[in-house]
């Protein structure tokens, strides 16, 4: 695969709800005026794009879903990275896998990554107990998908925090990360900026997050703020508030040149194989 040297990419900042064929419709409109206004080669959508928060009960409407998607990209000759849609997991457990899914300009689908890191938490500003677990199986695959602009790492929101999730793409050196997310109103405000930074310096690689935004069903607030950062940390895109999308020119020269400079890869003294450090940790006794 000849690689090109640069992406027009648009991130989609969406109030998703649960009407299924409303979000999509949202969808479709802003990726055409993407297309049409902006000349873009590849559209990344946020966590939960089609139904926010999710419900089984719409399921058999989310499974026709990734089918519009693959004509959808076909007729326009985009790569979407579609994150993100509830799939059936294979664990014989009734809940499904928050899935990550990559079409690319022929209609075909290419690559899916399974979210590995589960939000199980309390977010104590808002007084609302957060389990995804108690309705998604998580994944165990990290995935880098081959493109004609070069590799890509995918993650799904939550990621964020597990910087060991990143450092296991770098062996395929992507040149880029996308992160779909639901990120919380609060949470948001505390960490959203200082961990998209983080994660672009800890391998020298763009972040694009595509976010959720405002009230949704149950009253969860998202906190907008779509984000495309670049390998150095700093914000070259943001869309703070409202429904719409960002676009940027991307490409692998500035991660790369970091990289000769500062080669962190080759540096690195622990890494994880086979889930094992290859250094041994002490606990040393309190004296």
């Amino acid at each position: 695969m000849n690689t090109k040297n640069s992406l027009s990419i648009a991130c989609l900042q969406l109030n998703s709800n649960q009407d299924v064929m409303a979000n999509l419709a949202v969808i479709k409109k802003l990726a055409k005026q993407a297309i049409a206004e902006n000349g873009v080669e590849a559209l990344v959508l946020p966590e939960n794009a089609f139904c926010h928060p999710y419900d089984s009960r719409y399921q058999s409407e989310l499974d026709g879903v990734l089918d519009e998607l693959k004509i959808f990209a076909q007729e326009n000759r985009i790569w979407i990275f579609a994150g993100t849609l509830p799939a059936l997991s294979n664990n014989n457990t009734g809940k499904v896998y928050s899935a990550f899914n990559v079409i690319n300009d022929l209609g075909q689908l290419v690559a899916t990554y399974k979210k590995i890191h589960l939000f199980d938490v309390y977010v104590q500003e808002e007084g609302i107990s957060y389990q995804e677990s108690s309705r998604f199986d998580a994944g165990n695959e990290v995935v880098v998908v081959k493109t004609p602009w070069g590799n890509i790492g995918l993650a799904v929101c939550y990621d964020l925090r597990f910087p060991e999730l990143f450092q296991a793409m770098e062996l395929h050196q992507p040149f880029a990360v996308l992160v779909p997310s639901a990120f919380t109103l609060h949470t948001g405000q505390k960490h959203w900026k200082s961990l998209l930074s983080a994660r672009a310096l800890d391998n020298f690689v763009w972040v694009l997050a595509p976010n959720q935004v405002g009230v949704h069903p149950g009253g969860r607030s998202t906190f907008g703020h779509t984000s495309i950062v670049n390998p150095n940390g700093d914000v070259e895109k943001q869309l703070t508030e409202g429904v719409g999308y960002i676009c940027h020119s991307i490409d692998a020269d500035p991660g790369n040149e970091l990289r000769k400079h500062i080669p962190l890869s080759q540096h690195r003294r622990i890494k994880q194989e086979a889930g094992r450090e290859n250094l041994s940790v002490t606990l040393y006794p309190v004296l």
